[in-house]
């Protein structure tokens, strides 16, 4: 596993309104006129008013976020120059992100720019190492902040730039931004004939520049400085993979129309991703209703997934949450609520491995507001009942009732958009050249279109068999258990062994339990005593008089992988694969081997297990990126660790022979 990038806080102060790094001896921006700094080192210095006018998509890169200035006044000259419907793709680095309130004394200079400024920061991420996507002007920016060093995030990005803003420290003041490294990442990442701008005319970073293949160009700098540098790489280096195996796929045209296979957590998010890029959508569902599977629990948890090592599992969930958050904050901006509560969550330290996994975590100084420990005293009071135990506290997560949730982002998506078929189920995909057709068992046509994705769960073997062979599937039965006077004082969601919410129409939530390759649908009493007994070590008192018996519950499967992390990507050809990575096992090097063979156009969106409700909105994102030509939102380990043909690629290495975890 690559290490998780790394951040440091930003020590800073202000000076007249100007912030000043402390460990850097320097300011953020021009004493006279930052704004204008901006606009002209990095908008003039790539031509970006002149080339904003044409295209549909355009992407920048930055290596040095800071306030935001230079993000602000090319979103500000993309609205007055780029037609309508075309989309700014910005990619911004940041080793030291500043807090949000930094951020906002910093920009309240600029009385121009506060309505963009307010609405980056209310967006703005915790500050948490990793990549975090934001979709701005009602989807018209997309920014995208890689909150780690330069070099090392733009090493780790799966897209391509058109235009660089080589910003940050001087390079007397800030030498650990500006190596050897950070120049050949954005030389492998840059689109043919890209662009680049930075204040400093440096003979270091011009000659760094020249060795990457850019050809550099000295121009008047702005105001009092005499030269900067402008440049340009008209043929950017074959980039190398390290995983060819798991290489995007060569892109297709996205065309106007995707077919969405499944209607739960997984498929709406899907299917409101693709139509935020004016992509319509068939979405088809098997049921009446959407989010009738494990989609159609009458709540669900919102939180992350923390761990002391980092691991990718715990990386990927931790992102997903953010995302999950700033897209139900744009559901509730856009009039399209789901049911749900940001009631906070309480994750009890019921074990000794917990209590240490705990301690762990928060050494990890992350923000309070995102996630801390407390003791038993403040674990009662955000609880608001008695509880014997502190725990780990997410004030942002809650519960959301997912099915308002589907309904809430197709709602959003448009119904232009999005054509619900309902109780219909596709069983056979079939590849033309001009795309996919999707049939019912009988042979009849539901659907064709360029790009299907599969979103079914536990179903998705009936539609990609090769695929479906890495899922487990997993029972899980809920309990409703109504309120009593004990329990109706909870105000968070509790989670030990498993979990309870709050009184939602006077009745808990409480579940659930695990059962691998259980398919029975009825309710059972023991489980609902299991759900019970669960609570009870750690509240004996609670639901000490309700009888099992009397319980309802629902009883629904998810679908998992071995290693707990979900399938997303473009579909492996299963034999092609085998064929290809035959050798693997032989320890060859990476560069001998072709890129991954995929099933062109077909996607899939799987294996969320009880994580789906943040998690599948990122995977929607990933995969809708990929389709549309975007920079990806995670980066590329990631896309990796999530990769529908990881298992056999495992297998090979070890020459181990098909099982029953891969295709």
């Amino acid at each position: 596993m690559v290490r998780p990038l790394e951040i440091g806080e930003a020590d800073i102060r202000f000076e007249d309104g100007i912030p000043f790094s402390e460990p850097h001896a320097d300011i953020y921006y021009s004493r006279g006129n930052g704004l204008a700094e901006s606009r002209y080192v990095f908008l003039e210095g790539n031509d970006l008013p002149a080339r904003w006018r044409g295209p549909d998509r355009f992407t920048v890169g930055e290596t040095g976020f800071g306030t935001g200035l230079n993000f602000l006044a090319a979103w500000q000259c993309w609205r007055e120059t780029a037609r309508r419907g075309a989309t700014l793709h910005y990619l911004s680095a940041e080793r030291y992100p500043l807090t949000r309130a930094q951020l906002e004394q910093a920009l309240a200079g600029f009385p121009e720019l506060a309505g963009l400024a307010s609405e980056l920061i209310r967006h703005y991420p915790p500050r948490i190492p990793g990549f975090h996507r934001l979709h701005l002007d009602e989807g018209r920016v997309q920014l995208t902040l890689l909150f780690g060093d330069a070099a090392e995030a733009f090493a780790r990005l799966e897209g391509q730039i058109d235009a660089w803003f080589l910003d940050g420290f001087a390079p007397s003041r800030n030498e650990s931004m500006w190596t050897a490294d950070l120049f050949a990442a954005l030389a492998r990442h840059s689109a043919p004939g890209a662009t680049l701008a930075t204040f400093t005319a440096a003979g270091d970073v011009r000659r760094a520049l020249q060795a990457e293949g850019f050809a550099v160009n000295k121009v008047k700098g702005f105001g009092g400085k005499r030269e900067m540098i402008t440049a340009r790489i008209p043929a950017p280096p074959t980039r190398i993979s390290s995983t060819p195996w798991f290489d995007p796929p060569q892109r297709l045209p996205a065309g106007d129309h995707a077919v969405v296979v499944g209607g739960g957590i997984a498929g709406c998010s899907m299917v409101h991703a693709l139509a935020q890029r004016g992509i319509r959508c068939t979405l088809v569902e098997r049921e009446q209703g959407i989010a009738q599977a494990a989609s159609g629990n009458p709540a669900g948890l919102l939180m992350p997934k923390l761990t002391a090592d980092q691991s990718l599992s715990s990386r990927y969930y931790t992102e997903a949450y953010r995302y999950t958050l700033d897209l139900l904050a744009r559901l509730v901006a856009g009039g399209h609520a789901p049911r749900w509560s940001d009631c906070g969550v309480l994750q009890l330290g019921f074990h000794d491995k917990v209590r240490a996994s705990h301690a762990r975590v928060a050494r990890r100084n992350l923000p309070e507001d995102f996630a801390r420990v407390v003791e038993a005293d403040e674990a009662s009071r955000l609880a608001g009942a008695d509880m014997p135990l502190g725990g780990l506290w997410f004030a942002q997560g809650g519960w959301i009732d997912p099915a308002s949730f589907c309904q809430a982002l197709l709602d959003a998506a448009g119904p232009s958009r999005v054509t619900v078929l309902r109780s219909t189920e596709a069983l056979e995909l079939e590849y033309e050249q001009t795309g996919w057709r999707v049939r019912k068992g009988s042979g009849e046509e539901i659907a064709r279109a360029r790009h299907v994705i599969v979103c079914t769960g536990a179903d998705t073997a009936a539609l990609l068999p090769d695929v479906g062979a890495s899922l487990v599937t997993v029972r899980g039965q809920i309990s409703r258990v109504p309120g009593t006077a004990e329990s109706r004082l909870l105000k968070s969601v509790l989670c030990y062994k498993g979990y309870l919410t709050p009184a939602i129409d006077d009745e808990h939530i409480m579940g659930a339990t695990y059962d691998r390759d259980d398919l029975s649908p009825a309710l059972r009493v023991e489980d609902h005593r299991d759900n019970i007994e669960k609570l009870q070590r750690v509240l004996p008192s609670w639901f000490g008089d309700t009888a099992p018996g009397t319980i309802q519950g629902r009883v629904a499967y998810r679908s998992t992988t071995p290693d707990r992390l979900p399938l997303i990507g473009n579909v492996p050809e299963g034999e092609r694969y085998r064929v290809t990575y035959g050798d693997l096992w032989k320890g060859r090097k990476a560069a001998r081997y072709p890129s991954a063979p995929g099933m062109p156009g077909l996607w899939v969106s799987a294996g969320h297990s009880s994580r789906g409700l943040i998690g599948a909105p990122l995977a929607a994102e990933i995969i809708a990126s990929a389709i549309a030509g975007e920079a990806a939102p995670v980066e590329r380990e990631l896309l990796d660790a999530v990769h529908p043909g990881r298992f056999v690629i495992r297998r090979l290495k070890k020459r181990e022979e098909p099982g029953s975890a891969g295709i």
